[in-house]
């Protein structure tokens, strides 16, 4: 498997990390977690201890303590750590030094960089420090950089940019027409209205006058009545 994760020293305060007897891999990874990330200077009865990136120094029976082991399986889990070049110690009288084999090539920050895959790598101009040596690297861009557009290329864009312009304008126009035509059409049945109903109303108008005429003549000259007398 590729890749790593972050794994921050605050797990230790976690309730699950001591809740019970530790296996071989936590073992192991409790000594990563334990060991100096930077140079370190302690004191162990008045004795002066000057640790390295990837040292610690812990006995072998506080280890016994922390995990929840025996000391003697302890021990035999350190020299199997060494055996497979995983660890390197040195014991004395004070402490034991344990020392983290390829720290550097797996816990420094330039390596674990370099160890990403390409396509997690930065593409983009940047600059590098090294922390070690002090000297700034310029890291080469990866992707081509962009040509400019040629001479046909920006004609072409022009043209579809006007083109696109002027179908813009006869959509306009068109839009424009219809609304016109709509608002004339409107005009003449409103006019149409207004002429039927003029018409209707004069119509009426006249048949009211016929009316009344009629009645008047009526009035005027009644309907004659003869009368025959006789002797």
């Amino acid at each position: 498997m590729h890749g790593w994760i972050k794994l921050h020293r605050q797990i230790q305060e976690n309730e699950l990390y001591f809740s019970e007897r530790f296996t071989r891999m936590q073992a192991w990874i409790d000594l990563l977690l334990l060991a100096n990330h930077k140079p370190a200077t302690l004191y162990i009865r008045g004795v002066e201890l000057r640790l390295r990136p990837g040292q610690l120094a812990w006995s072998q029976e506080s280890l016994a303590s922390r995990w929840k082991w025996d000391p003697m399986i302890v021990s035999r889990f350190l020299s199997d750590l060494k055996m497979r070049k995983m660890v390197e110690t040195k014991t004395s009288n004070i402490t034991t030094i344990t020392t983290i084999c390829n720290w550097h090539r797996y816990q420094t920050a330039e390596m674990g960089e370099s160890r990403k895959p390409a396509e997690e790598r930065p593409q983009k101009n940047s600059v590098n420090v090294d922390r070690r040596e002090g000297t700034r690297s310029s890291i080469t861009r990866v992707d081509r950089q962009t040509e400019p557009p040629s001479a046909q290329e920006l004609a072409q864009s022009i043209w579809l940019q006007s083109a696109g312009a002027s179908d813009y304008d006869g959509e306009a126009k068109k839009a424009r027409t219809s609304e016109q035509h709509r608002a004339q059409n409107q005009e003449q049945n409103q006019e149409r209205n207004q002429e039927r109903n003029q018409e209707r109303t004069g119509s009426k108008i006249r048949t009211d006058k016929n009316d009344k005429k009629v009645q008047k003549d009526k009035n005027i000259y009644p309907k004659p009545v003869w009368e025959f007398e006789y002797s």
